[in-house]
């Protein structure tokens, strides 16, 4: 693979990490959630859910399915910004 491939890659990989953070963002407040609520809701700080919606984080798949049943969508609803 080259380097150019690789920077390509990764940055396809930041912008799905982004779009994830803003439909969470999006699905928190269609609820009238706010972060603090979703944060003791889903087992994750304030802090780290700040994170995840302005700059996307990493979140690994426990932590995706947990914010979700906390704002009672399904996974895919984080993942599908259609």
């Amino acid at each position: 693979m080259s380097e150019e491939e690789d920077d390509e890659g990764e940055r396809l990989r930041r912008l799905r990490r982004r779009a994830v953070g803003q439909r969470v963002r999006q699905l928190r407040r269609a609820r009238d959630v706010t972060q603090d609520e979703l944060a003791d809701r889903s087992g994750m700080s304030r802090a780290w859910l700040a994170h995840l919606e302005r700059s996307g984080g990493n979140p690994t798949m426990d932590t995706l399915y947990a914010i979700a049943d906390a704002l009672s969508v399904h996974v895919s609803d984080l993942l599908d910004d259609r």
